[in-house]
């Protein structure tokens, strides 16, 4: 990316970040810090390279377990909704994508991983992806986005729920940096309206 190409997204990502910074609802927070290099396997089979396959275009990543009950699939009912929008904008995959990592390697297998896009629709705009223990753990290390896996007692208590983890988005800008955060729970997700309108004002700067 040329410098003055970089220079049209930073100002009006600098003005989205300082509106976010001054409102308790805002979508994302500021958070700056380069990406690992790991290498992932998309529900196609595909392999996905981090940073270098997420440049050239905003990304926003998110995190899920395919046999969570509550905000795993409402992270992923979100993301589909905004896909959705970007699409009958005429946003295409080469402007803005959405990527979904599953943190349970052990149980998300390809074929499972696989099933669980298919029902969300996934496509070249909305991507769900898996890797090895150590490629997730470096990432998520990377990005400071918690996880623990329940013991079967503790599942069983908490109706399934297999792991204990930090309900995360991170907006990551076409040079493979995460330029912000969003911090939410089962009962504040992260807004579709809003992150819809925020990677339209992106894109089209």
């Amino acid at each position: 990316m040329t410098s003055f190409s970089r220079a049209l997204w930073v100002l009006p990502l600098t003005l989205f970040l300082s509106t976010c910074r001054s409102s308790s609802s805002g979508l994302f927070q500021p958070m700056e810090r380069p990406l690992p290099d790991v290498q992932l396997v998309l529900s196609t089979g595909d392999t996905l390279r981090i940073p270098g396959d997420l440049k050239g275009h905003w990304t926003v990543l998110g995190w899920i377990y395919t046999s969570c009950p509550d905000v795993c699939p409402l992270t992923a009912r979100i993301f589909q909704t905004v896909r959705d929008s970007l699409r009958s904008a005429g946003i295409s995959p080469q402007k803005v994508q959405l990527l979904l990592v599953s943190f349970d390697p052990e149980m998300d297998t390809l074929p499972r991983l696989a099933a669980y896009a298919s029902s969300f629709r996934s496509d070249d705009q909305l991507r769900f992806a898996g890797g090895t223990p150590g490629e997730i753990l470096t990432l998520s290390e990377a990005l400071s986005f918690h996880f623990k896996k329940r013991t079967s007692m503790q599942a069983e208590r908490m109706a399934g729920m297999r792991f204990a983890h930090d309900v995360r988005q991170y907006l990551i800008n076409p040079d493979g940096i995460v330029v912000g955060v969003h911090d939410g729970t089962v009962a504040h997700p992260i807004d579709p309206d809003s992150l819809y309108h925020t990677l339209r004002t992106l894109e089209a700067s």
